[in-house]
């Protein structure tokens, strides 16, 4: 009798340590493919960040291009009103060709638009109440 329970209790053993094994092996594979992954995921996320900051890079120089040739346009010509106009078609035309720019200003020296970007040109809206206006008119810097 006692061999019998020592080869049942050997037996159960047996299973119980197959079992722990194939328990460890499979957390083992786990964790190997959990860490294999993230390494994945962090060097797809670091082609993205780098892809985003390129096309916001690219974007603020297609910007800062326009906003260059807009003010060199406006101090070489003056703002005569067939200067302004030629100025506003110039400019609907490009933010059409940016999505990226929502509008594009200009206003004289009192905060009122001289020109715009909007298909319809309005003059009637003033802006020197505006904190941004009133930052850049006492900044003259162009930065």
């Amino acid at each position: 009798m006692s061999s019998r329970q020592s080869l049942t209790f050997k037996l159960t053993v047996f299973i119980v340590a197959v079992c722990v094994l194939l328990i460890g092996t499979d957390i083992w594979r786990s964790i190997a493919a959990r860490r294999v992954q993230i390494e994945e995921m962090t060097i797809a996320t670091s082609n993205l960040v780098r892809a985003m900051a390129q096309h916001a890079n690219d974007t603020f120089k297609e910007a800062d291009t326009t906003l260059i040739g807009m003010v060199e346009r406006v101090e070489q010509e003056g703002a005569t009103p067939d200067m302004l106009a030629r100025l506003h078609a110039s400019l609907v035309v490009r933010t059409a060709q940016l999505p990226q720019l929502n509008g594009l200003f200009i206003y004289d020296r009192d905060g009122t638009w001289l020109v715009n970007s909007q298909a319809k040109l309005d003059k009637r809206f003033n802006n020197s109440d505006r904190e941004y206006f009133q930052y850049h008119r006492t900044h003259a810097d162009r930065i």
